[in-house]
């Protein structure tokens, strides 16, 4: 499927972009990787409809991915940009775009297309309108946090919720998570990727929990080793087509961003294991949460629940607007 090019029609893509009003939009990012992208998809289109979604696609040459993009509603819009993947997060060289989303949405989301936007309402985890719903009847200036939520390996409905020693990690979660950031404000400045990111240079009226941002990244190791070599490809750190492993070489790895080497060492790690494999937790012990993704039902040790749904409604204690 051919797909329009942000770099020749920036302008078309966002008048489409602002002419459709909505209360939430959905922004994907995403690159070469079909095995994600059918269950992405499928979750949203339960969130908001086809119009409110769009897909930023830097420069994929999966067939089947394409293929894809030719069998979801036409509504949906996607477009394809070139150069680092990341550089949409930057407010000023994608100003058009986050121009039209403040014209038209009164919040928005960026996701990877391994992020599953969830909403929290002290009792269930929903991926349905609960979300935009909520968002109509607040306060237009008030952040909302997507609390980032590991999951637990080969699992697509049980998440992390302490570390090693049975200790939240929930701070990381918050600081790391994806924002649902409200549009009707003063233009946004600077990298927004990350909550952390979008407060070192945004101020807001207010803070609100109850958005959840599950992270997919260890569901399949297959898939994230691909997007791990794509990502340091672009950088230039590798050749295409060149062993990742001829990245550790301790002369190349000195010179290394800090993204680099955390990608190498996601990719030592994962190709080690081979797989994801899931083990089911064991019934009564703490620090992991199960939640139904049909009926909302949450599950687990009666202490952790009780220290996740206080963590839901409680950023402020872990993020401070000053």
């Amino acid at each position: 499927m051919a797909l329009q090019s942000w770099l020749s029609s920036t302008d078309e893509v966002c008048r489409r972009i602002a002419a459709t009003k909505a209360v939430l939009k959905i922004v994907l990012k995403i690159k070469d990787d079909p095995f994600m992208f059918e269950r992405w998809i499928a979750h949203h289109l339960q969130v908001v409809d086809p119009s409110r979604i769009i897909v930023l696609d830097n420069e994929s040459t999966d067939a089947s991915l394409h293929r894809m993009y030719g069998e979801i509603p036409h509504e949906t819009t996607i477009v394809s940009f070139g150069g680092f993947h990341n550089h949409v997060h930057n407010t000023e060289r994608f100003r058009k775009l986050y121009d039209a989303l403040a014209t038209s949405a009164d919040y928005a989301i960026f996701l990877d297309v391994d992020e599953f936007l969830y909403w929290c309402n002290g009792t269930t985890i929903r991926a349905d309108h609960s979300l935009p719903d909520h968002l109509a009847r607040s306060d237009r200036h008030v952040l909302f946090p997507g609390l980032w939520l590991q999951n637990r390996d080969g699992s697509l409905d049980e998440f992390i919720a302490g570390d090693v020693a049975g200790r939240p990690i929930f701070e990381h979660g918050y600081r790391w998570g994806k924002p649902v950031i409200p549009m009707q404000r003063p233009a946004l400045k600077g990298f927004i990727n990350h909550t952390i990111q979008l407060l070192e240079n945004n101020t807001f009226a207010d803070i609100e929990g109850g958005a959840l941002v599950f992270h997919a990244s260890r569901y399949d190791a297959g898939q994230r080793i691909a997007a791990n070599i794509r990502k340091i490809v672009v950088k230039g750190y590798l050749s295409p087509g060149e062993d990742w492993r001829e990245g550790l070489a301790p002369d190349r790895l000195a010179k290394a961003d800090p993204h680099v080497r955390a990608y190498l060492r996601e990719l030592v790690e994962h190709s080690a294991r081979k797989e994801f494999r899931y083990v089911p937790p064991v019934e009564g012990t703490e620090g992991w949460v199960r939640f139904n993704r049909t009926t909302g039902r949450v599950d687990g040790h009666p202490a952790t629940l009780d220290g996740f749904f206080r963590t839901v409604f409680s950023p402020n204690d872990f993020l401070s607007l000053s």
